[in-house]
């Protein structure tokens, strides 16, 4: 019988050759630098570790649950549609004063969407 040749060469059968050592990290790294005399030449510099990035708090806003019974624009608050719409509350206060708009109960939102 003869024996199966492996396909990779020699020399990429290494397990560090890609990947490079496990489990060893890098404390620096080689990059461009000045040199003594002015010049650029390569110096090494440490690598920073990560730093946790903090977790930016989004604005919530005070939301209020709408029903319009019609499609409705107004200038400078915007724009609600026939049936429930989340708005601000400040522009729920401008919407309330319409005929046609009532402020919706958190129920009548979860009835409607089967919740």
């Amino acid at each position: 019988m003869t024996e199966k040749k492996n396909p990779i060469p020699k020399n990429f059968q290494k397990n560090d050759l890609i990947t490079g050592p496990k489990g060893k990290k890098k404390k620096e790294i080689k990059v461009i630098a000045p040199i003594e005399s002015g010049a650029l030449g390569t110096g090494t510099r440490k690598i920073d570790e990560p730093v946790d990035k903090k977790i930016v708090e989004k604005k919530e806003y005070d939301k209020v649950a709408i029903h319009s019974t019609k499609n409705v624009y107004m200038p400078g608050v915007g724009k609600v549609l026939k049936g429930y719409n989340i708005v601000k509350r400040e522009a729920a206060e401008k919407w309330l004063a319409r005929d046609h708009v009532r402020e919706a109960t958190p129920e009548e939102i979860a009835r409607e969407y089967g919740l």
